[in-house]
């Protein structure tokens, strides 16, 4: 941003131009300072509104809420991640994003084994895991993310070399 210095050293260059006048060698030299001078503050104040957009974009993504993945999606997201989802618009939980294939929500995924699948009922309930790697989140969620409307959901399965995917057009799970 042009902060009050800028500008103070852009009205004295251009003071120095307008006595430079008398002289016709000296304007045009003064005039390329002026025109450089303003070219580096031009790219300045772009590259200022381009960080300004960018913490817009964090702010909004951490303040605001969406339905779920293909909200945040529809909402401009486009970068894999953890989100903040209220699919009934009263409770709210995390989420993991696929962003890059469109907004999905990743309700279990398996990549390293670190954590046991081998749990009680109730953490099935609950979820359990770090949502960055291996986790469920929960037959609640997944409620609340089905309850409210029908929903598409895809299957991806694979070992880290073959993978395999299953669409399934409507899912509504009641409750």
């Amino acid at each position: 941003m042009v902060t009050y210095k800028q500008l103070l050293l852009l009205l004295i260059v251009a003071i120095g131009c307008q006595f430079q006048e008398i002289l016709p060698q000296g304007r045009q030299s003064c005039v390329d300072r002026n025109v450089d001078f303003l070219m580096q503050e031009m790219k300045k104040m772009k590259d200022d509104i381009r960080e300004l957009k960018s913490r817009v974009m964090y702010l909004e993504k951490n303040r605001a809420v969406q339905k779920d993945c293909l909200g945040w999606y529809k909402f401009g997201m486009r970068e894999d991640g953890i989100f903040r989802i209220s699919p009934d618009g009263e409770h709210s939980f995390e989420v993991n994003c696929d962003m890059v294939n469109g907004g999905w929500t990743i309700i279990q995924q398996r990549i390293d084994g670190y954590v046991s699948f081998d749990r009680l009922w109730v953490d099935y309930k609950i979820g359990f895991g770090n949502l960055s790697s291996d986790h469920w989140i929960g037959l609640e969620n997944i409620h609340l993310l089905t309850k409210q409307s029908a929903v598409h959901i895809s299957f991806e399965i694979g070992n880290g070399i073959n993978r395999k995917f299953s669409n399934c057009s409507v899912l509504w799970v009641s409750g």
